[in-house]
């Protein structure tokens, strides 16, 4: 500023209240008088084994909702308006609304995602470093997990060739086949898009910026809902969300092979 002039009007900050909404998953447990009794009643009505029938079909019904939320989490979009957000709708997404904001208007909300508009091109270690150098060096963003598809995992081993190695100590926490990239642990997911890799930050100045929230200290909440003369209904509910603080520290690459 030249000396006589004014100074220029400050910026304005401006805020958005962030909000999510908890999502339900419920499965419905329907269950014979007969076979009730023939479970925990007295030995000679007992199944085979000795089996509880009530309490193993419940534990199907918790397998079931946990299988269901595994896939949703790896979507690149959620599968319906009832499911919570998707990893994708999350950190490779631009122009949806998150957590009650729409990212087309609010950069910052953003994450950085690297596309081909569905085209897929071969992965190279450009596409990788481009999201890599931009949520580090622009976003301040330290990746500590990247979640990929199948061909695009499988691409980025035989990229490594003989430099490839493997986390065992990570595929033992995540259950998959794990390697590593840069010192961050490369989890192949199987359910996730084949093409399209996701670099999570999931941890933001000491606290967690990615995390999936529960409603409820229990897991599970398992009711009575109704009581026939033949059968009993039971319902297993588990209320939960996808919550994250830094989107602009998150990024994906998608479209490669």
């Amino acid at each position: 500023i030249a000396d006589g002039e004014t100074f220029p009007a400050s910026s304005q900050p401006e805020f958005a209240q962030a909000q999510l909404e908890f999502k339900i998953q419920i499965a419905m447990v329907r269950l014979g008088r007969l076979a009730k009794l023939g479970s925990v009643g007295p030995e000679y009505f007992k199944t085979p084994g000795g089996a509880n029938l009530l309490q193993a079909t419940l534990g199907d019904a918790i397998l079931e909702i946990a299988r269901a939320i595994d896939l949703q989490l790896q979507q690149l979009n959620a599968l319906t308006a009832k499911q919570f957000p998707s990893l994708g709708d999350i950190v490779a997404t631009t122009n949806n609304t998150y957590a009650n904001i729409n990212r087309a208007v609010s950069a910052y909300w953003q994450p950085n995602v690297n596309s081909n508009g569905g085209v897929n091109r071969s992965l190279t270690r450009a596409l990788i470093d481009d999201v890599l150098d931009t949520v580090k060096n622009i976003r301040g963003a330290s990746p500590d997990v990247i979640w990929s598809g199948t061909t695009a995992w499988n691409a980025l081993r035989d990229l490594e060739g003989d430099k490839v190695q493997y986390d065992g100590s990570m595929q033992l926490q995540l259950g998959t086949t794990v390697i590593s990239l840069d010192g961050i642990p490369v989890a192949k997911m199987p359910r996730m898009d084949a093409n399209a890799m996701f670099f999570l930050d999931t941890q933001s100045d000491g606290e967690e910026s990615l995390v999936y929230v529960k409603q409820h200290d229990e897991d599970f909440l398992i009711q009575q809902e109704a009581s026939g003369s033949y059968s009993d209904l039971h319902s297993v509910a588990h209320h939960s969300t996808l919550k994250c603080k830094c989107p602009w520290r998150q990024g994906a690459l998608l479209d490669v092979q």
